[in-house]
C-alpha cells in the first residue's frame, strides 16, 4: 500500500481583526489530494451555523448530504457546500470547533471533486458535543486553484484564534 506524505502548503491564523472569509489562493497543482484542518468560531449570537467551502469562486454545482448526532439525538439533511457547523458567540467563551476535509483529485481537469468532511462542535457548555459527517461533490472538472471558507449567515466573521491549515498529500 502506498504511503501518503503530507506537506503544509499554508497556515491561516485569524488575527485580532475578524475575517468574513478565509481564502487560500494559487494552490500548487503538485499534489494528489488536499487536506484542510480547521479550528473555527464566529461572532454570530445564534447557535451553531454552517461553514461553507467554495472552490475557484464558483458557488454552483455542489451536492451534499450530512449525518449529525450527539448522545441524545441524530439528524440528517443536505446543505450545498457545507463541511460542518461552527461554534459561535452563543457558546461558552473560548470554544472552537474542529473540521477535517479531504479534497480528492483536486488537480484533475477531468474528474468531479469529492470532498468528505468530519466535524465536531460543542453546542452548550453542559450539552453533549455534536459530531457531523458530510459527503460533498463539486460537479466541475476544473482543477482547484482557490478555496474559500465562509459562514452561512451573511456578515458573520471568523474570530481571533480561529485557524486553518491546508496540506498537500502525495502518494508514493
Amino acid at each position: 500500500m502506498p504511503t501518503a506524505t503530507y506537506q503544509l502548503i499554508s497556515h491561516y491564523p485569524v488575527s485580532s481583526t475578524s475575517e468574513l472569509t478565509i481564502d487560500f489562493t494559487s494552490i500548487p497543482q503538485t499534489y494528489t489530494d488536499l487536506q484542510l484542518l480547521c479550528s473555527l468560531r464566529n461572532d454570530d449570537a445564534a447557535q451553531a451555523q454552517n461553514i461553507l467551502l467554495t472552490f475557484n469562486d464558483d458557488t454552483t454545482g455542489y451536492t451534499n448530504t450530512y449525518l449529525q448526532g450527539n448522545s441524545t439525538s441524530v439528524g440528517q439533511g443536505a446543505v450545498a457546500r457545507m463541511i460542518g457547523d461552527i461554534d459561535t458567540a452563543y457558546e461558552a467563551s473560548g470554544v472552537f470547533n474542529a473540521i477535517k476535509v479531504d479534497i480528492l483529485n483536486y488537480s484533475s481537469a477531468s474528474l468531479t471533486k469529492l470532498f468528505p468532511a468530519e466535524s465536531a462542535f460543542e453546542s452548550q457548555a453542559n450539552s453533549p458535543a455534536w459530531h457531523m459527517l458530510t459527503a460533498n461533490i463539486w460537479n466541475n472538472a476544473s482543477a482547484i486553484t482557490k478555496l474559500s471558507l465562509s459562514n452561512t449567515s451573511a456578515g458573520k466573521k471568523f474570530v481571533q484564534y480561529s485557524k486553518v491549515s491546508l496540506y498537500g498529500i502525495k502518494s508514493s
